[in-house]
């Protein structure tokens, strides 16, 4: 069944693809689709339909087909219809070159200068579509977006509202527009927003997700588990639902329920720091002793320390937790000082507790049945948007452990 892409920015770009060399693409590489009407298949099934414009990773090389993750799952794209991404802005000014008033290259250019985040041209190139093409749903979508990542969030929901005025049946706009409003803090708003978008497009995964998110940040836990379930029977390799899953589970002490979304998170993703500081923490720190394993802590701390590039001090006292339930005081005491010298103002109180502790020889125990402690940041999926060629691998909007 041919399913017709949706995404956030909806690219809606013409027919147009200039003849440019395509070099041997790598996993990890972000490639532009350069043609119309492109589909994504598995074998022979076409999953998906995508629009020039889109952005994607690459996930595999199968000699002419480029693998890729779509909304509709990971299936394989022909190499005639990709360019490397460096070469996006390139090309899309050439089409400009050769006709000024193609509102929908201006379009591409913009999605293009947006993954690079060069963020000004962008909206300069969304606004030039939109004042060739004042219709645009498309241009609105994708300026908010920017808006959004710009943290201009007012500016963002005007785009959002234009654009559901333009099109009141487009799914993708409420979520973003919902998206906008929570990272303002106005979760009613964001609620409602998705709650529009779930009813126009009962399928859209990420919908549910960005829901799950709202209801989270407001401590309704159980909401939150029912909105992340739904999530992952649409789309069982959503990592991050996994994620949210478990710290909204952990924050109604269902430990063995935390642990086991954390894995699967981990399953899905190798390299998802988040999760593997998360069951450190469990396993560190929990009330319930039948959870607590102190080499387990210490070993999955470790690894969400190896790749968490900032190297914040909540993983960084994890660790120290971890040392410390293993009965390592010496080093539980070494890495909570460098926890201290990272942690912000506002931490530091709560990090020398825990510094006493350690030196005294004593772990740190969480507290059963506690409130919301987890410090809600909803980002970008954007802020959860959806980028052009959405890869559920990539979605920031998560919940990290407070302090």
């Amino acid at each position: 069944m041919m399913h017709r892409s949706i995404l956030a920015s909806l690219v809606v770009l013409s027919h147009f693809s200039l003849s440019l060399p395509v070099r041997a693409q790598r996993v990890g590489d972000k490639v532009v689709v350069i043609s119309d009407s492109v589909e994504i298949k598995v074998r022979q099934d076409v999953i998906d339909t995508i629009n020039a414009g889109a952005i994607f990773v690459v996930r595999e090389v199968q000699g002419n087909r480029i693998g890729v993750n779509s909304v509709h799952g990971t299936g394989f794209i022909e190499k005639q219809h990709l360019i490397p991404l460096s070469k996006a802005v390139s090309h899309w000014s050439e089409v400009i070159r050769s006709d000024s008033k193609d509102s929908a290259a201006y379009i591409g250019r913009g999605l293009a200068y947006r993954e690079l985040r060069d963020y000004d041209k962008a909206i300069a190139d969304y606004s030039e579509a939109l004042q060739l093409d004042p219709k645009s749903v498309a241009a609105y979508l994708n300026r908010g977006s920017v808006w959004s990542k710009k943290r201009e969030y007012d500016k963002a929901i005007a785009d959002f509202t234009e654009a559901i005025r333009l099109d009141p049946k487009y799914a993708g706009a409420y979520s973003n527009r919902g998206a906008a409003w929570q990272t303002k803090g106005d979760y009613d708003k964001a609620i409602a927003n998705y709650n529009e978008a779930i009813r126009l497009d009962p399928q859209d995964a990420v919908a549910f997700y960005n829901r799950g998110h709202a209801w989270q940040t407001k401590g309704d836990f159980d909401q939150a588990i029912r909105d992340y379930s739904k999530a992952l029977q649409l789309d069982p390799k959503l990592a991050a639902a996994f994620y949210n899953r478990g710290q909204a589970s952990e924050n109604k002490d269902k430990f063995d329920d935390a642990i086991a979304d954390d894995n699967e998170a981990i399953r899905i993703d190798p390299k998802y720091s988040r999760a593997y500081n998360a069951r450190a923490w469990i396993w560190a720190t929990c009330p319930d002793v039948r959870f607590r394993d102190g080499q387990r802590a210490v070993a999955s701390a470790t690894r969400a320390c190896e790749l968490d590039p900032a190297k914040a001090s909540i993983t960084i006292g994890t660790l120290a937790a971890a040392y410390a339930e293993a009965g390592d005081f010496e080093n539980a005491v070494k890495w909570q000082l460098r926890a201290i010298q990272v942690a912000p103002t506002s931490d530091q109180a709560n990090f020398q507790t825990r510094l006493d502790l350690f030196r005294s020889g004593k772990p740190y125990r969480e507290e059963a049945k506690k409130s919301v402690r987890c410090s809600c940041r909803p980002t970008t999926l954007g802020s959860p948007l959806r980028p052009a060629g959405f890869d559920p691998s990539q979605l920031q909007a998560e919940f990290g452990r407070a302090i």
